[in-house]
Protein backbone atom coordinates (compact mmCIF):
# COMPACT_ATOMS: atom_id res chain seq x y z
CA UNK A 1 0.00 0.00 0.00
CA UNK A 2 0.76 3.71 -0.54
CA UNK A 3 0.87 5.89 2.68
CA UNK A 4 -1.54 8.17 2.98
CA UNK A 5 -0.44 12.16 1.99
CA UNK A 6 0.23 14.26 4.78
CA UNK A 7 -0.66 17.77 4.92
CA UNK A 8 1.54 19.55 2.63
CA UNK A 9 0.67 23.09 4.19
CA UNK A 10 3.50 24.36 6.42
CA UNK A 11 7.20 24.64 6.36
CA UNK A 12 9.56 22.84 8.47
CA UNK A 13 12.60 25.11 8.35
CA UNK A 14 14.68 25.45 11.45
CA UNK A 15 17.60 26.83 10.57
CA UNK A 16 20.41 27.66 8.01
CA UNK A 17 19.05 27.97 4.35
CA UNK A 18 18.36 24.00 3.42
CA UNK A 19 18.05 22.07 7.11
CA UNK A 20 16.03 19.57 5.99
CA UNK A 21 18.84 18.24 3.64
CA UNK A 22 20.98 15.51 4.84
CA UNK A 23 24.71 15.91 3.87
CA UNK A 24 24.71 12.41 3.61
CA UNK A 25 22.78 12.32 0.64
CA UNK A 26 18.94 12.64 1.91
CA UNK A 27 15.94 14.84 2.28
CA UNK A 28 13.61 14.31 4.93
CA UNK A 29 10.13 14.93 4.37
CA UNK A 30 7.30 14.10 6.82
CA UNK A 31 9.68 11.70 8.47
CA UNK A 32 10.23 9.89 6.11
CA UNK A 33 14.18 10.11 4.48
CA UNK A 34 14.33 10.03 0.53
CA UNK A 35 17.24 9.19 -1.39
CA UNK A 36 17.94 11.74 -3.75
CA UNK A 37 18.86 11.75 -7.53
CA UNK A 38 22.19 12.40 -9.22
CA UNK A 39 22.04 14.58 -11.98
CA UNK A 40 19.31 16.68 -12.08
CA UNK A 41 18.67 20.35 -11.42
CA UNK A 42 18.28 21.65 -7.76
CA UNK A 43 16.61 24.47 -6.19
CA UNK A 44 18.87 27.15 -5.77
CA UNK A 45 16.18 29.52 -3.41
CA UNK A 46 16.18 29.94 0.12
CA UNK A 47 14.87 31.45 2.78
CA UNK A 48 14.79 35.13 2.64
CA UNK A 49 14.14 35.13 -1.45
CA UNK A 50 10.73 35.98 -1.46
CA UNK A 51 9.08 38.47 1.30
CA UNK A 52 5.46 39.45 1.60
CA UNK A 53 4.00 42.36 -0.64
CA UNK A 54 0.58 42.94 0.67
CA UNK A 55 -1.16 39.71 0.47
CA UNK A 56 1.28 38.36 -2.07
CA UNK A 57 5.09 36.74 -1.90
CA UNK A 58 7.78 38.62 -4.13
CA UNK A 59 10.71 37.36 -5.15
CA UNK A 60 13.97 40.04 -3.90
CA UNK A 61 16.72 37.10 -4.82
CA UNK A 62 19.09 38.33 -7.84
CA UNK A 63 19.03 34.98 -9.55
CA UNK A 64 15.68 35.05 -11.57
CA UNK A 65 13.33 37.21 -13.51
CA UNK A 66 9.71 36.28 -11.84
CA UNK A 67 6.07 36.17 -12.90
CA UNK A 68 2.83 35.57 -10.78
CA UNK A 69 0.40 33.53 -11.88
CA UNK A 70 -2.75 31.75 -10.78
CA UNK A 71 -4.85 28.60 -11.80
CA UNK A 72 -8.72 28.32 -12.29
CA UNK A 73 -11.03 25.78 -12.68
CA UNK A 74 -14.73 25.56 -12.37
CA UNK A 75 -14.83 26.43 -9.11
CA UNK A 76 -13.70 29.82 -9.49
CA UNK A 77 -16.56 30.75 -12.43
CA UNK A 78 -19.03 28.97 -9.41
CA UNK A 79 -17.71 31.57 -7.11
CA UNK A 80 -18.16 34.38 -9.43
CA UNK A 81 -20.78 36.82 -10.97
CA UNK A 82 -22.96 34.95 -14.33
CA UNK A 83 -19.93 32.37 -13.69
CA UNK A 84 -17.71 34.35 -14.98
CA UNK A 85 -14.18 35.58 -14.41
CA UNK A 86 -13.29 39.10 -15.44
CA UNK A 87 -10.00 38.46 -17.42
CA UNK A 88 -9.75 42.16 -18.15
CA UNK A 89 -9.59 42.83 -14.34
CA UNK A 90 -7.12 39.91 -13.40
CA UNK A 91 -4.62 40.71 -16.21
CA UNK A 92 -4.55 44.49 -14.66
CA UNK A 93 -4.14 43.28 -11.26
CA UNK A 94 -1.01 42.02 -12.75
CA UNK A 95 -1.35 38.19 -13.47
CA UNK A 96 1.23 37.27 -16.12
CA UNK A 97 0.15 33.90 -16.65
CA UNK A 98 -3.05 31.69 -15.58
CA UNK A 99 -3.03 27.55 -16.23
CA UNK A 100 -6.77 26.64 -16.73
CA UNK A 101 -8.24 22.99 -15.91
CA UNK A 102 -9.56 21.91 -19.21
CA UNK A 103 -10.55 18.55 -17.46
CA UNK A 104 -10.49 16.03 -15.09
CA UNK A 105 -10.68 11.91 -14.85
CA UNK A 106 -12.91 11.15 -11.69
CA UNK A 107 -10.74 10.27 -8.94
CA UNK A 108 -13.87 7.04 -8.01
CA UNK A 109 -15.45 6.70 -11.17
CA UNK A 110 -12.36 7.02 -13.08
CA UNK A 111 -14.70 9.15 -15.92
CA UNK A 112 -13.17 11.58 -18.53
CA UNK A 113 -14.84 15.21 -17.87
CA UNK A 114 -14.57 18.50 -19.33
CA UNK A 115 -14.58 21.64 -17.24
CA UNK A 116 -17.60 23.57 -17.50
CA UNK A 117 -16.09 26.77 -18.19
CA UNK A 118 -12.77 25.80 -19.72
CA UNK A 119 -13.36 27.52 -23.10
CA UNK A 120 -14.68 30.64 -21.88
CA UNK A 121 -11.59 30.69 -19.44
CA UNK A 122 -9.09 29.84 -21.85
CA UNK A 123 -10.11 32.10 -24.28
CA UNK A 124 -11.05 34.72 -21.98
CA UNK A 125 -6.93 34.51 -20.38
CA UNK A 126 -6.03 34.72 -23.82
CA UNK A 127 -8.07 37.94 -24.91
CA UNK A 128 -6.87 40.05 -21.81
CA UNK A 129 -2.97 38.95 -23.10
CA UNK A 130 -2.46 36.77 -20.21
CA UNK A 131 0.09 33.76 -20.72
CA UNK A 132 -2.28 30.84 -20.92
CA UNK A 133 -1.59 27.03 -20.15
CA UNK A 134 -3.53 24.32 -19.07
CA UNK A 135 -3.78 20.92 -17.01
CA UNK A 136 -5.58 18.06 -16.67
CA UNK A 137 -6.72 16.16 -12.97
CA UNK A 138 -4.93 13.04 -13.78
CA UNK A 139 -6.45 9.48 -12.18
CA UNK A 140 -4.52 7.29 -14.75
CA UNK A 141 -3.73 3.68 -13.18
CA UNK A 142 -1.95 2.68 -16.66
CA UNK A 143 -0.14 4.25 -19.46
CA UNK A 144 -3.02 3.20 -21.94
CA UNK A 145 -5.03 5.50 -19.84
CA UNK A 146 -2.22 8.30 -19.53
CA UNK A 147 -2.45 8.83 -23.23
CA UNK A 148 -6.05 8.84 -23.33
CA UNK A 149 -6.20 12.07 -21.25
CA UNK A 150 -3.60 13.34 -23.14
CA UNK A 151 -5.55 12.89 -26.41
CA UNK A 152 -8.46 14.24 -24.44
CA UNK A 153 -6.99 17.50 -23.50
CA UNK A 154 -5.65 17.98 -27.30
CA UNK A 155 -9.43 17.42 -28.79
CA UNK A 156 -10.82 19.78 -26.02
CA UNK A 157 -8.09 22.54 -27.45
CA UNK A 158 -8.98 22.05 -30.78
CA UNK A 159 -10.14 25.11 -31.78
CA UNK A 160 -8.60 27.09 -28.90
CA UNK A 161 -5.29 28.93 -28.54
CA UNK A 162 -3.20 28.65 -25.93
CA UNK A 163 0.66 30.17 -25.39
CA UNK A 164 1.38 28.07 -22.09
CA UNK A 165 2.14 24.48 -21.14
CA UNK A 166 0.02 21.25 -20.93
CA UNK A 167 0.47 20.14 -17.31
CA UNK A 168 -0.06 16.97 -15.92
CA UNK A 169 -2.44 16.59 -12.40
CA UNK A 170 -1.58 13.30 -11.05
CA UNK A 171 -2.88 13.32 -7.21
CA UNK A 172 -3.21 10.67 -4.47
CA UNK A 173 -4.62 11.56 -1.49
CA UNK A 174 -5.77 8.65 0.18
CA UNK A 175 -7.19 5.04 -0.12
CA UNK A 176 -10.45 6.75 -2.24
CA UNK A 177 -8.77 7.47 -4.73
CA UNK A 178 -8.87 5.19 -7.48
CA UNK A 179 -4.70 5.51 -7.98
CA UNK A 180 -3.85 4.49 -4.73
CA UNK A 181 -1.86 1.78 -4.05
CA UNK A 182 0.26 2.35 -7.79
CA UNK A 183 3.43 1.68 -7.59
CA UNK A 184 6.38 4.22 -8.47
CA UNK A 185 7.18 2.36 -12.21
CA UNK A 186 3.85 2.58 -13.23
CA UNK A 187 2.64 6.51 -12.01
CA UNK A 188 6.29 7.65 -13.84
CA UNK A 189 5.76 5.86 -16.73
CA UNK A 190 1.70 7.48 -16.82
CA UNK A 191 3.36 10.66 -16.81
CA UNK A 192 6.20 10.22 -18.87
CA UNK A 193 3.19 8.90 -21.86
CA UNK A 194 1.19 11.56 -21.29
CA UNK A 195 4.21 14.44 -21.81
CA UNK A 196 4.88 12.89 -24.33
CA UNK A 197 1.77 12.69 -25.93
CA UNK A 198 1.68 16.25 -25.34
CA UNK A 199 4.96 16.63 -26.87
CA UNK A 200 3.80 15.08 -29.87
CA UNK A 201 0.62 17.22 -30.84
CA UNK A 202 3.28 20.43 -30.42
CA UNK A 203 2.29 21.42 -27.09
CA UNK A 204 4.81 21.94 -24.06
CA UNK A 205 4.10 19.34 -21.38
CA UNK A 206 4.87 20.18 -17.35
CA UNK A 207 4.20 18.21 -14.64
CA UNK A 208 2.24 18.96 -11.41
CA UNK A 209 2.84 17.63 -7.91
CA UNK A 210 3.24 18.26 -4.06
CA UNK A 211 6.21 17.17 -2.58
CA UNK A 212 4.75 13.74 -1.40
CA UNK A 213 3.76 12.45 -5.20
CA UNK A 214 7.12 14.01 -6.02
CA UNK A 215 9.21 12.15 -3.54
CA UNK A 216 7.18 9.15 -2.59
CA UNK A 217 5.45 8.39 -5.76
CA UNK A 218 7.54 9.34 -9.08
CA UNK A 219 10.65 8.40 -9.55
CA UNK A 220 11.71 11.93 -10.37
CA UNK A 221 14.96 11.21 -13.09
CA UNK A 222 12.69 9.47 -15.39
CA UNK A 223 10.35 12.43 -16.01
CA UNK A 224 13.59 15.21 -15.63
CA UNK A 225 13.25 16.29 -18.93
CA UNK A 226 10.04 18.19 -18.33
CA UNK A 227 9.03 21.10 -16.76
CA UNK A 228 7.91 21.08 -12.60
CA UNK A 229 4.93 22.87 -10.82
CA UNK A 230 5.19 22.43 -7.42
CA UNK A 231 2.56 23.02 -4.75
CA UNK A 232 4.06 23.39 -1.48
CA UNK A 233 2.18 25.74 0.10
CA UNK A 234 4.31 28.23 2.66
CA UNK A 235 6.64 31.40 2.70
CA UNK A 236 10.25 29.05 1.12
CA UNK A 237 10.09 26.89 -1.10
CA UNK A 238 11.93 23.97 0.36
CA UNK A 239 11.16 21.54 -2.62
CA UNK A 240 14.83 19.95 -3.27
CA UNK A 241 15.10 20.24 -7.40
CA UNK A 242 14.51 22.88 -9.93
CA UNK A 243 11.07 24.06 -10.39
CA UNK A 244 9.43 26.28 -12.97
CA UNK A 245 6.27 27.38 -11.43
CA UNK A 246 5.47 27.01 -7.45
CA UNK A 247 2.27 27.54 -6.05
CA UNK A 248 2.25 28.80 -2.69
CA UNK A 249 -1.00 29.18 -2.07
CA UNK A 250 -4.43 27.94 -2.23
CA UNK A 251 -6.13 31.43 -0.66
CA UNK A 252 -5.15 33.97 -3.14
CA UNK A 253 -7.03 37.19 -3.65
CA UNK A 254 -7.27 38.42 -7.30
CA UNK A 255 -9.11 40.92 -8.65
CA UNK A 256 -12.24 39.44 -11.37
CA UNK A 257 -12.43 36.44 -9.03
CA UNK A 258 -14.99 36.19 -6.48
CA UNK A 259 -13.31 33.98 -3.48
CA UNK A 260 -10.23 32.24 -2.74
CA UNK A 261 -7.34 31.19 -6.19
CA UNK A 262 -4.20 29.11 -6.46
Amino acid sequence: GVPEEPDDGGSSSSSGNYPWVDPYGYVSYNGYQVPLYDGMDRNSLSQGDFVWDGDRLAYVGGEYETRFGIDVSAYQNRASENNTIDWEAVAADGVDFAMVRVGLRGYSSGSLVSDAFYAKNIDGAMAAGIETGVYIFSQAITVEEAVEEADYVISLLEGHEISGPVAYDWEMHDSTYRVYGISPEVATACALAFCKRIEEAGYQPMIYFNRYIAYLIYELDGVADYPFWIAEYGETPEFYYDYQIWQYTDSGKVDGISGPVD
